[in-house]
């Protein structure tokens, strides 16, 4: 027999060949896969990047203040967006408007905000109605540093960005493996609307925008930035939190809270009595609202209640059995031992049932006792229907006939009633304005209004010499009249800055930007406006000229509700002007 001789096979190798070519291996994976990231992220951002084309839909923006959001709408379909999108339809050109106002918005939230918006909805159009939030403010312009960081906190890059995309894609990879799904911002906004809650406090993310609070019948605003979610309130401050989204469970965390808020998705167990009526109502169920009201009258929240249930039946078309629940509440109101919340549970009651002569005899008697109920917003609560709203100032003629008004209350009264007589009679406008001013001074508003009623020098220093105006306060008027170029110039020039700003943006994406006009007569904004345009060749909606033809055969009443704001007819007439644009610019 042959000794047996070793042999080693043709394919194996040392130990440590064979790990070098496994590393070697993992090496050109990697290699391999971070080019393909790289591929797919340059991919994106071209098209993130490129124009809007037809086939993705036409979609159409429109950005600006509470005059874009719809205050003083029926509905939020009344806003003007929504009404031009109908409008659209209607015409056999169906288009998608985006409603992106915010009541109390000013031009350099809208330009921070701007890029972002125009990468997550690509518009071919951008119809800007905005700037009368900039008065009065010394706002700041926006610099191109803030720009940048702006667009880069929104996920926008400029220049396609060479970095090492496989780090990254481990770390969603490892996330998406242990159960908790990695979204983007805008998946995370689609996902965030709907109902969550956090003990007994209901909370919904509308996909409108809104966010419904059960404890309270304000709503507030959200969207998504990063991977921050943005609270609003309403018309006032912005604040953002970090989230941490699992897909059921939503934590927060807020800016000056001490602990970090968790909400899980889904209704509370048990919602208190009070806030399910109150999320009844403001989701339209009335019938639940009616019945939820009045299960809590004689108990310790019957005030509120019985407010809630007049409301109810009013928005049920059943204002006559609202008539007891209000004297109730008209009585405890006149008690020796009332306080300010029952008057101003008595003030929205009588309002909400259109009893507007009471409500301001009343509201005159509490400011004479100190008290101060919120006219403006009072006032704001009655019927948009015309007949309605000429009773409303009929009932602010009567209440200023009195006089031992306090000044305050006269004040409020003669500056709601400005609006109303500034297309009928401008002069009586004026006198009131500055009536109003000499009473109880409000220099921004004074200032804002003066040139819209066309008041030079002259018109003013007559109407002072009528007042009997004190000298002090007669110097006062005589600077908001004579500051060149009017009151807000420096406002004005920076409402101008931005607007370009907005243009330059719309062209990089290939967006046009269209201006769109105040209903009645902004000279700081027009001038803004007109110099923007002149620099960049954007056009400008005649809003106010089209506001002004149909006020020659119609009143105030019917296009406006109390404090200038359109109502839904108002908001019609812009969308027309809107939707005939949006449909000749449409992408063919």
């Amino acid at each position: 027999m042959l000794p047996m001789i070793p042999t080693t096979r043709a394919n194996s190798a040392p130990r440590p060949r064979r790990l070098a070519r496994v590393l070697f291996g993992v090496v050109l994976a990697g290699v391999a896969l971070e080019l393909l990231l790289q591929t797919i992220s340059y991919w994106q951002w071209r098209r993130a990047t490129q124009p809007h084309t037809a086939g993705e839909g036409p979609v159409v923006l429109c950005i600006g203040d509470s005059f874009t959001y719809g205050i003083g709408a029926a509905q939020p379909s009344g806003a003007y967006p929504a009404q031009a999108e109908a409008c659209a339809a209607a015409a056999g050109t169906p288009l998608r408007f985006v409603n992106a106002g915010w009541p109390g918005q000013r031009s350099r939230e809208m330009l921070l905000r701007l890029e972002a918006q125009i990468r997550a909805y690509r518009p071919f159009a951008i119809y800007v109605l905005g700037g009368v939030n900039d008065l009065g403010t010394g706002l700041a312009r926006v610099t191109p540093n803030e720009l940048e960081a702006a667009a880069k906190a929104a996920g926008v890059e400029m220049e396609f960005a060479l970095r090492l995309r496989l780090p990254h894609f481990l770390q969603l990879l490892a996330q998406w493996c242990s159960g908790g799904p990695a979204y983007t911002p805008r998946e995370l906004g689609k996902t965030l609307a709907g109902d969550w809650h956090v003990g007994a406090l209901a909370v919904t993310f509308a996909p409108d925008g809104r966010l419904l609070l059960s404890h309270t019948e304000h709503p507030m605003g959200w969207y998504v930035n990063g991977k921050r979610l943005m609270l609003r309130s309403y018309g006032l401050a912005e604040f953002d939190a970090e989230c941490d989204f699992d897909g059921e469970r939503l934590g927060l965390a807020i800016p000056g809270l001490p602990e970090r808020l968790v909400l899980t998705r889904g209704q509370p167990a048990e919602l208190p009595p009070l806030d399910r009526a109150r999320r009844a109502l403001q989701l339209g169920d009335v019938a639940t609202a009616r019945a939820g009201f009045a299960a809590l009258l004689g108990g310790g929240e019957d005030t509120v209640a019985r407010v809630g249930l007049v409301r109810a039946l009013v928005a049920s078309g059943d204002a006559a059995a609202a008539t007891p629940l209000v004297e109730l509440l008209v009585a405890r109101a006149g008690d020796a031992n009332a306080t300010g919340a029952h008057v101003e549970a008595a003030l929205r009651a009588l309002v909400a049932t259109s009893r507007t002569r009471e409500a301001l005899a009343m509201a005159a008697s509490a400011y004479r006792s100190g008290l101060q109920p919120p006219i403006w917003e009072l006032l704001n609560g009655t019927s948009q229907e015309p007949a309605a709203h000429r009773e409303v100032h009929a009932a602010i003629d009567a209440a200023l006939a009195a006089d031992d008004l306090p000044a305050a209350f006269r004040g409020q009264l003669l500056r709601a009633r400005v609006h109303d007589r500034a297309r009928r009679a401008p002069r009586d406008a004026l006198r009131d304005l500055l009536l109003a001013e000499l009473v109880a001074p409000h220099p921004v508003f004074t200032s804002s209004l003066l040139p819209s009623l066309g008041a030079d020098r002259a018109k003013v220093d007559e109407v002072l010499d009528e007042l009997h105006s004190p000298p002090a306060q007669r110097a006062a008027i005589a600077r908001m009249v004579a500051s060149p170029g009017g009151p807000y110039s420096a406002d004005g020039a920076t409402l101008a800055a931005h607007l370009r700003a907005m243009h330059a943006l719309g062209q990089r994406y290939s967006a046009t930007v269209i201006l769109v006009g105040y209903p009645l007569p902004e000279p700081t904004i027009e001038r803004a406006q007109r110099s923007a345009a002149a620099a960049t060749g954007m056009p400008i909606l005649p809003t106010r000229e089209v506001f002004a033809a149909r006020l020659v055969d119609q009143g105030w009443a019917d296009l406006f509700v109390v404090d200038g704001h359109c109502n839904t007819r108002g908001y019609a007439l812009i969308a027309e002007l809107v939707a005939a644009d949006a449909i000749a610019r449409r992408p063919r």
